[in-house]
This record gives structure tokens, C-alpha cells and sequence, in this order.
């Protein structure tokens, strides 16, 4: 077991790349949760982004490692606070556009949780393979290795969160609005598209590429 406090505190680059935003998840966390109304969608986002940044810092702290194997450790951290945003994330898209009553929390738990809850066992127990390669720009890069394990965690992150682009962009074009409605669900679409379209090429295909 890698000692995961062996870390490198004088990389300033890092926290501004990934503490930062962190940090911000937490305040937006904390605005939402306490000062919006209790319903919810409110709490599934606030959730989700709550799970987003303890994964922004797990990220960072992959990168101040010291050893290969710390970041390792790191990684495997923060893609379990990964694997559970996510569906918070769909959570909150089903809610935004209305469509969460559609849905019996046995189905959301069977469909979202239950994956989440396995891959992270998996997880846990070191089933999946990856190697850590050092870098002169981001200090540890944690590439997947070609395992059946590593492919349904990864598989499982990519479908989340292209499941949340489709489902905003979908209630964006289809679903009739007030002019005010229809600018925040557009402005919700970009903003989680961006993200999350240079998380995917930046976590997910660059790495198995």
C-alpha cells in the first residue's frame, strides 16, 4: 500500500489546474445545497458537483505524487468519486427536464447506483490495471492497461456522461419552453458539453489511445 501523503506541495501548477475548480465545486456545493430550494434536482446537483470536485482533487493529488505508485492510488480514488458523480449527474438531467417522475427510485438505484457500486468493488479490490508514466508537464500520466475490468470502468464513465449530454440537449430541442426556460436549459447544455467532451478526450481516450 502506497503511503498517499507522500506528496510534492511545490507543484503550484497543480492547484490552480485542479484544486482550484475543486474548490469551486465545493462553493457551488455549498450554495445550492443550503441556500436553494430543498428539492431533488437541487440535491442531486449539488451532489454531483460535490463528487466532481473530491474528484478534481484526487486528480491533483495523483499528479503532486512523489512515487508512481501514490499516483496510482490517487487515481484509483478519484475515479470512484467518478464512477458515483455520474449518476447524480443523470439524476439531475432527468430532473431538470421533468422526466424524473417518470422514473421509481428501484429502476435509478438498478441502473445508475448498482454498476457504480460493483466497478467501485472492483476497484477496491484492485481489479483493475493501470500504469503510471512520468511527465514533464503533469507529473504522473495513469494510463489504462487492456484489461476487461479497466475497459467496463471506463465504459461505464464514458456512457454517464454522454447519457447527460443527450438527455440536455434532447430537452433543449424538443420539449416546449418560455423563452427564459429555453435559454438556461441551452446555457446548462454548454455548459456541461464543454467539460465534459474535454474530460472524455482528456481522461478517457487519450489515455487508452
Amino acid at each position: 500500500m502506497a503511503d498517499l501523503f507522500d506528496l510534492d506541495f511545490s507543484r503550484w501548477d497543480v492547484f490552480f489546474m485542479f484544486f482550484i475548480p475543486a474548490l469551486i465545486n465545493a462553493g457551488i456545493f455549498i450554495y445550492v445545497f443550503f441556500f436553494l430550494s430543498p428539492n431533488r434536482t437541487n440535491y442531486a446537483f449539488a451532489v454531483f458537483v460535490l463528487l466532481v470536485g473530491f474528484w478534481q482533487a484526487g486528480d491533483g493529488c495523483a499528479r503532486l505524487s512523489v512515487a508512481g505508485q501514490t499516483a496510482l492510488e490517487w487515481s484509483r480514488i478519484s475515479g470512484i468519486f467518478l464512477l458515483f458523480a455520474l449518476p447524480f449527474g443523470v439524476l439531475f438531467t432527468l430532473g431538470f427536464a421533468g422526466w424524473r417522475k417518470n422514473i421509481s427510485n428501484g429502476i435509478a438505484f438498478i441502473t445508475l447506483f448498482f454498476p457504480a457500486i460493483i466497478l467501485s468493488v472492483f476497484i477496491a479490490a484492485r481489479l483493475d490495471k493501470y500504469s503510471a508514466i512520468k511527465s514533464n508537464t503533469w507529473y504522473w500520466v495513469v494510463n489504462p492497461e487492456s484489461t476487461v475490468i479497466t475497459s467496463m470502468i471506463y465504459l461505464w464513465i464514458s456512457l454517464g456522461a454522454l447519457l447527460m449530454l443527450f438527455l440536455l440537449w434532447w430537452h433543449c430541442a424538443k420539449t416546449k419552453m418560455g423563452e427564459l426556460k429555453r435559454k438556461q436549459s441551452l446555457l446548462l447544455s454548454i455548459g456541461f458539453t464543454i467539460p465534459a467532451i474535454g474530460g472524455l478526450i482528456a481522461e478517457i481516450i487519450f489515455p487508452i489511445v
